[in-house]
């Protein structure tokens, strides 16, 4: 019995220290991509910053707090400041978050969020909705293509509203679970399994977006 019971211990200890390896690769060909973006980019690498994402309320952060950004890309690729990390929230990846700073700035927030899927019964839909209502703080403003549209302030948000916005997120992808503008940022929470064509294609979009958004009104002077 004795003799079972070690063998059962060390079969769990092997399984355990196979479990670390494996995941420490994983982590190890993370961090090596990561860097190999941020070369061809002109920008910089850090393995942790736990206060970037402080600054950040709405879209993903809305659930779980402002965690702390993993795998930190930062540069000016294209003249305006550019982030791409892993969020991290007590202590788990939850997404990858490209974050695009805007040319112009608003006191108001705009997000983009999926829809329920179409299997999903009414009741599932509202609940999804009361939820966002309820953590972030927003206002429904409607459809905006196949997404849900959330706001702070609903009159000026309309202004932005228009085709070309559809267009752009109906074209999104569903791996984007939400664009949102916030302050002077463009930001999109994308699977954390996305790799560098899909940021390449995330930052080309929050530049699109970036530019439609400016029809959000700029902070009033006190």
């Amino acid at each position: 019995m004795s003799a079972t019971l070690i063998a059962l211990g060390v079969l769990a200890l092997l399984a355990g220290v196979a479990l670390f390896v494996v995941d420490a690769r994983r982590r190890s060909l993370r961090t090596r991509v990561r860097r190999e973006w941020a070369g061809r980019h002109s920008a910089r690498y850090a393995a942790v910053d736990p206060v970037l994402t402080g600054q950040w309320h709405h879209g993903v952060f809305s659930r779980g707090g402002a965690g702390r950004a993993v795998e930190l890309v930062s540069g000016e690729p294209d003249g305006n400041r550019l982030y791409l990390f892993d969020l991290e929230q007590a202590g788990r990846v939850v997404c990858t978050v490209v974050a695009l700073r805007r040319p112009t700035t608003s006191n108001t927030t705009l997000e983009l969020r999926m829809g329920s899927s179409t299997a999903a019964t009414g009741a599932e839909a509202t609940q999804k909705i009361e939820q966002v209502t309820s953590e972030a703080g927003m206002d429904l403003l409607g459809h905006v293509g196949t997404r849900y549209a959330f706001t702070d302030d609903l009159e000026a948000a309309r202004r932005a509203v228009d085709e070309r916005l559809v267009l752009l997120a109906d074209a999104a992808g569903e791996d984007i679970s939400v664009l949102w503008a916030e302050g002077a940022w463009a930001l999109a929470a994308v699977n954390a399994t996305a790799g560098p064509q899909r940021w390449d294609e995330i930052a080309a979009l929050l530049g699109r977006f970036a530019d439609l958004v400016r029809l959000l009104p700029p902070p009033v002077a006190p």
